[in-house]
C-alpha cells in the first residue's frame, strides 16, 4: 500500500498542476521549445563529512518545451543540469556536487508583464565526487518549485524571460541521513511563446 501510495501521489501532484492551465485561455494551445541558463544558490547543505561544506553557486542549463494555452496559461517540461565546485583543482581540494533534474511547472498570467508559476522537480541523478573525495550518490528526489517570470519581445522578435524561483528539495544519501538541497535561482529562458 505505502509503495503504491509513493507511486500515485507524483502522478496526483502533476495533474493537479497541469489541469489548471486547461481551463483557462482558448481551446487550443502551441507547443514551443525553450532553453534556460542560470545561476542558483544553494542553502548550506546539512550533512556529514564532505557535504558539510556545500554552500555554493549553481550553474544550471535546461531545455524542453512549453505548452501555451491562449495567452495567459502554460505548461512547461524540462530537463537540465546543475554542477557546484568548490575548492581548488590544482591542489586537488576541490569537491563537485552535480544533479540532473526533471520538472514540470505549470504558470499563470497574473498581470501583464508578470507569470507566476509553481511545479514539481524530479531528480533522479545527484552525486558528491572530488580528487581526494570517495564518490557518494544520493536517492532520487523530489522537490517544490515557485517561480516568477518577466516577459520580454526584443526587436527581432526573440522572446526571452527573466525567472526568479525557489526549490525546496531534499537528497539522502543510500545509508546517510537527508540532506537538504533547497535553492533560489535567477535564469533566463529563451523561447517558449
Amino acid at each position: 500500500m505505502l509503495k503504491t501510495a509513493r507511486v500515485l501521489s507524483p502522478l496526483i501532484g502533476l495533474a493537479a498542476l497541469v489541469l489548471p492551465c486547461w481551463s483557462f485561455g482558448q481551446a487550443t494551445g502551441e507547443w514551443h521549445s525553450v532553453l534556460g541558463l542560470g545561476l542558483v544558490q544553494n542553502k548550506p547543505l546539512h550533512g556529514t563529512g564532505d557535504t558539510a561544506i556545500y554552500r555554493s553557486e549553481f550553474f544550471h542549463i535546461y531545455t524542453g518545451a512549453r505548452y501555451q494555452q491562449g495567452a495567459d496559461a502554460a505548461v512547461q517540461i524540462t530537463v537540465g543540469y546543475q554542477k557546484a565546485s568548490t575548492g581548488d583543482a590544482q591542489s586537488q581540494t576541490q569537491i563537485t556536487f552535480r544533479r540532473v533534474p526533471m520538472e514540470v511547472l505549470s504558470s499563470m498570467k497574473v498581470a501583464p508583464q508578470l507569470w507566476l508559476g509553481w511545479g514539481l522537480r524530479y531528480a533522479p541523478f545527484a552525486e558528491i565526487y572530488g580528487a581526494t573525495t570517495a564518490a557518494r550518490s544520493f536517492s532520487p528526489g523530489t522537490g517544490l518549485i515557485l517561480e516568477a517570470e518577466i516577459p520580454h519581445v526584443d526587436q527581432a522578435n526573440e522572446h526571452i524571460a527573466y525567472c526568479l524561483r525557489y526549490v525546496r528539495e531534499s537528497y539522502k544519501e543510500h545509508t546517510g541521513e537527508p540532506i537538504n538541497g533547497s535553492h533560489i535561482g535567477v535564469f533566463m529562458r529563451f523561447g517558449g511563446w
